[in-house]
């Protein structure tokens, strides 16, 4: 009995870090980790953030808490005489793939190689929001509806 506490106590614990890294993290849980960046906010941006919006003129700060940090690095440019910053945001989109394989032998009294196939799921990213800043402020943003997935297709004929 002893034995199977320690190996589910040892479960938990190397289970524990994933559990937690899969929490989703809201504006609310960004406004409880940055209370002073929140209160620096003007009081139409704070609401808007709490309810994860954003509008032209908000600052990055703001952003950050209404939508969190972009999947990747800023893109930096120069448009006109002026210097922006776009925050990119992504998500992972699934779509059905056609995945062939190659096998050995059917087993006893079967002889010749076997193949064929079967559908299964991959993961694309796909952008799904971007935000322009112009020294520091908000200038544009779009942000996309997710798609609904795409029904699989039916599988090919294989004699």
């Amino acid at each position: 009995m002893k034995t199977i506490i320690r190996i589910a106590a040892l479960l938990v614990c190397a289970l524990l870090p994933v559990l937690v890294s899969c929490a989703s993290v809201t504006p609310a849980d960004r406004i409880r980790e940055n209370p002073a960046m929140y209160s620096n906010l003007p009081p139409a941006q704070q609401a808007l953030v709490q309810q994860g919006r954003i509008c032209n003129g908000m600052n990055q700060d703001a952003v950050f808490l209404a939508w969190g940090m972009p999947n990747d690095r800023p893109l930096v440019g120069q448009a006109g005489k002026e210097n922006f910053e776009k925050w990119v945001y992504t998500r992972m989109r699934p779509v059905m793939v056609d995945r062939p394989y190659w096998g050995g032998f059917y087993g006893p009294g079967y002889w010749g190689p076997y193949w064929g196939g079967g559908w299964d799921t991959a993961y694309v990213p796909e952008v799904c929001a971007t935000v322009t800043f112009e020294k520091g402020k908000v200038t544009g943003w779009e942000r996309q509806t997710p798609r609904l997935p795409e029904p699989a297709p039916s599988a090919p004929f294989r004699p």
